[in-house]
C-alpha cells in the first residue's frame, strides 16, 4: 500500500511535549491547526473556514530540535507521512489521524528566524537541554528606509 505524504502550514496549538521511551528513543508531539481562508465577494472581506487539527509526531533528533525551537503559537510548515491508527476506548472503536513529521520549519512568509545547526560530535548525541530564549531587540529599520504602505 502507498503512504500518503502531506505538507501542512499552520500554527502550533500547544507546547511541544518531549518524552524518552524505554528503548532510549525520544519522541516529541504537538498539535497543529491550519485554518483556510477565502475571500467572499458578496461581503468584500476575508472569512475563516474550517480548521484542520492534526497531531504531529517527531522522532529522535528532529523531535529534540522541535522541543528546543517551537513554542505555542509559532507559524510552521510540516511535511510528513499522514496516517491513521485505530484503537478502542471503553469498547468503542476510534480512529486517530496523525502526521509523522520528516521536516518542520518556521513559516518564513509570516516572520523571521535564525538557524543554529545541531552540533555533531562522534557517535553520541548532544545532551538534551531546553534553552530559555534570550530577549532580542526587534527587527529595526531606519526611518528613512521605510516607505509608506498603502492600506487596501
Amino acid at each position: 500500500m502507498f503512504d500518503t505524504y502531506l505538507t501542512v502550514a499552520g500554527n502550533v496549538v500547544d507546547a511541544p511535549k518531549r518524552r524518552v521511551l524505554d528503548n532510549g528513543s525520544s519522541v516529541t508531539t504537538f498539535r497543529l491547526a491550519s485554518t483556510s481562508r477565502r475571500y467572499e465577494n458578496d461581503k468584500s472581506a476575508w472569512a475563516d473556514r474550517d480548521t484542520l487539527y492534526v497531531r504531529v509526531t517527531c522522532w529522535r533528533q528532529l523531535g529534540d530540535n522541535i522541543a528546543r525551537s517551537l513554542i505555542k503559537g509559532d507559524p510552521v510548515v510540516v511535511y510528513g507521512r499522514y496516517f491513521c491508527r485505530q484503537y478502542e476506548v471503553e469498547e468503542q472503536k476510534r480512529t486517530a489521524y496523525e502526521l509523522e513529521a520528516y521536516s518542520v520549519g518556521h513559516d518564513l512568509a509570516r516572520g523571521t528566524t535564525t538557524f543554529h545547526p545541531t552540533p555533531r560530535s562522534g557517535d553520541s548525541p548532544p545532551p538534551f537541554e531546553v534553552e530559555e530564549p534570550e530577549a532580542e531587540e526587534p527587527f529595526a529599520v531606519e526611518a528613512e528606509e521605510q516607505e509608506p504602505v498603502p492600506v487596501a
